[in-house]
C-alpha cells in the first residue's frame, strides 16, 4: 500500500513533461499551504501567474487527471488481496456569481433551485479492507447539470434507463475501478441508500465487483412463509438475533455520543427485478442482508435506533462475518470526512474565485487528492497500525523534521503524556501523533478525546510552514545538518 506523492503521480500527463511536473508542483503548494485557493498557496505574482496559467490550459483536461489518479492507486494496490472502492456524491456550490456566466456549460444548477453555479464530483475512494487505511481514488466523475434540459420530473426519470440517468454514476465507478486496479485484487463496491438500485448491484456482479449496499427500499423477498414473501425488514425482525455487541457512538446531526447496543441478524435473501425497470438485468439477484438494530436499552428517549439494513454479494454465513460486513461499511464515512476537509472547514474549495467552470473542476480534483493525505493520517492514528512506515506518506527530508518536532515535543514535557509518543518509532501512527500535536491536540485522549481530521489538517499547514522555514534556512546556509 502506497500513497504515491502528487509530483509522481503526474508525470507525462498531457503528452507534456512540463505540464505533469508544474501539475505536481501546485498540487504539492495546496498540500503545503492547506488551501485550494491559489492567491492563498502561491508565494508571489510569478507563482500565481503560472498556477493560473496551468489550470486553464486546454492541453490539461479533468479526465487525464483522473486517469493519472488511478494508475497511482493501482500502484498502492498492487501487494492488496481485497480494497473496498466507497462511493458518494458532493455538490460543490459557488455563490461569486458575479464573476461566473450561466453560458458557461461547466456550471449547472444545483439541488437547489437558488443555487445556480454548482458543480457535483463523485469520488470512488480505495481503502485496503484489511487496515482500513485509503490508497487513493480509483475513479472521480466530475460534472455538471445541463439548464437547457432542466430538472426532470420523477415521471419523467422513470421512464429511462440506468445509462440516461445520473444515477448511472453508482455503476460506472465499478466498470471504471474494474479496469483500472489490479485484476488480482478482490474490489466491493460500498455505497449508502442512494446507490440502492437494483440495476446497480446486477451491474457491479458483471463488471466483477462485489457489492455492500445499505438498503432503503422494503423489498419483498422469498422466504419460507404461508404465502412465500414478506418485506425485507419485516423478514429480519422475524429472525433470532444472532449476536450482540457494544457500538460507541461519536456525536453527531442530532445524535448524542454514547455505545450503543447493538444486534445483528442475517440471513440470504432473494430479490427481484421491479416492474418499471428498463435495464437488461437478471430477473432476480440472490444476496445477503445483513440487519444491525439498535437494542431499546441503549437509545436516548429523544432519538431514534440506530438501524443499517446491509446487502451484499459477500457469503454471510456467521456472526462474525455479518460484523465483518458492518465494519466495512462503517468505513464509508471517511469519504464525507474527505468532503469535509475539501469544502470550509479545510481547503475551502468553494472559495476559489476562478472563472472557468473546467478549471474549477480540474481544482476539485486535485483538491480531493491533497485531502486524501488528512484522511489517510487521521486513519493512521485511529487504527493504531504500527506496522504502516511513515515513508509512506513523507519523503526523507519530512522524516527529518518529524524527528526534530518529536524531540522538541518530548523536551517541553519528557514525562508527562502530552510528551511521550506511544506509537513505535518512525511508523505512520507515530507520525499522526506528532502532527496532531502540532494542531493543537492536548495529547490526552480520556480527557479530550481523539484527534479530528480538521486538527490534523491544522497540524499538517504548520508542519509544512516549519518545512518551508527549513528550506529557506539552508537556501541561505544557516540551518546546519
Amino acid at each position: 500500500m502506497y500513497l504515491c506523492p502528487c509530483f509522481e503521480i503526474f508525470q507525462g500527463i498531457g503528452n507534456d513533461v512540463r505540464i505533469g511536473k508544474r501539475l505536481g508542483w501546485l498540487s504539492d503548494k495546496m498540500v503545503t499551504k492547506g488551501t485550494s485557493i491559489i492567491n492563498s498557496c502561491c508565494e508571489n505574482n510569478t507563482e500565481r501567474m503560472a498556477a493560473y496559467r496551468l489550470i486553464n490550459n486546454k492541453k490539461l483536461t479533468m479526465e487525464e487527471m483522473v486517469e493519472y489518479l488511478a494508475k497511482g492507486c493501482s500502484k498502492g494496490c498492487s501487494d492488496l488481496s481485497h480494497v473496498l472502492c466507497i462511493q458518494e456524491t458532493t455538490e460543490v456550490v459557488f455563490r461569486h456569481s458575479g464573476r461566473l456566466s450561466v453560458r458557461d456549460r461547466d456550471f449547472g444548477y444545483g439541488t437547489s433551485e437558488l443555487d445556480q453555479y454548482c458543480i457535483f464530483a463523485h469520488p470512488c475512494m480505495v481503502v485496503d479492507a484489511d487496515s482500513r487505511m485509503p490508497v487513493g481514488f480509483s475513479h472521480i466523475k466530475v460534472w455538471s447539470r445541463d439548464r437547457a434540459q432542466g430538472r426532470k420530473k420523477a415521471t419523467q426519470r422513470s421512464l429511462l434507463k440506468l445509462e440516461q440517468k445520473e444515477s448511472f454514476r453508482w455503476a460506472e465507478a465499478a466498470s471504471e475501478s474494474t479496469a483500472a486496479l489490479p485484476k488480482k485484487v478482490r474490489k466491493t463496491m460500498v455505497g449508502d441508500r442512494e446507490s440502492d438500485i437494483y440495476s446497480v448491484m446486477c451491474k457491479d456482479l458483471a463488471a466483477g465487483c462485489d457489492f455492500l449496499i445499505r438498503s432503503i427500499h422494503d423489498r419483498p423477498v422469498d422466504c419460507d412463509v404461508e404465502d412465500g414473501r414478506l418485506g425485507m425488514k419485516e423478514y429480519m425482525e422475524s429472525l433470532p438475533v444472532s449476536y450482540t455487541y457494544d457500538l460507541y457512538l461519536r456525536g453527531h446531526k442530532g445524535r448524542s455520543s454514547r455505545t450503543a447496543r447493538m444486534t445483528l441478524r442475517y440471513a440470504k435473501v432473494t430479490i427481484h427485478k421491479g416492474r418499471k425497470c428498463l435495464d437488461d438485468v437478471p430477473e432476480e439477484l440472490t444476496c445477503y442482508c445483513v440487519y444491525a438494530m439498535e437494542d431499546p436499552s441503549s437509545v436516548p428517549a429523544s432519538e431514534a435506533p440506530i438501524e443499517w439494513q446491509l446487502l451484499t454479494s459477500h457469503v454471510v454465513d456467521t456472526a462474525e462475518h455479518a460484523v465483518q460486513c458492518v465494519e466495512w461499511y462503517k468505513c464509508r464515512w471517511f469519504v464525507e470526512e474527505l468532503f469535509r476537509v475539501s469544502k470550509s472547514e479545510g481547503f475551502r474549495i468553494e472559495s476559489v474565485q476562478l472563472e472557468s467552470g473546467a478549471a474549477v473542476k480540474k481544482l476539485i480534483v486535485l483538491t480531493m487528492y491533497a485531502a486524501l493525505r488528512c484522511v489517510t493520517l487521521k486513519r493512521a492514528y485511529d487504527e493504531q497500525d504500527e506496522s504502516v512506515p511513515t515513508s509512506r506518506l513523507f519523503d526523507e527530508t519530512e522524516r527529518e523534521l518529524l524527528d526534530v518536532e518529536m524531540e522538541r515535543i518530548h523536551r517541553h514535557s519528557p514525562k508527562a503524556l502530552d510528551g511521550r509518543n506511544p506509537f513505535r518509532e518512525h511508523s505512520l501512527a507515530w507520525a499522526a501523533w506528532i502532527i496532531a500535536r502540532l494542531g493543537g491536540w492536548s495529547g490526552y485522549v480520556k480527557a479530550h478525546g481523539k484527534p479530528g481530521y480538521i486538527t490534523m489538517k491544522i497540524g499538517l499547514d504548520r508542519f509544512n510552514q516549519h518545512l518551508e522555514i527549513i528550506a529557506f534556512a539552508r537556501s541561505k546556509n544557516v540551518y546546519k545538518e
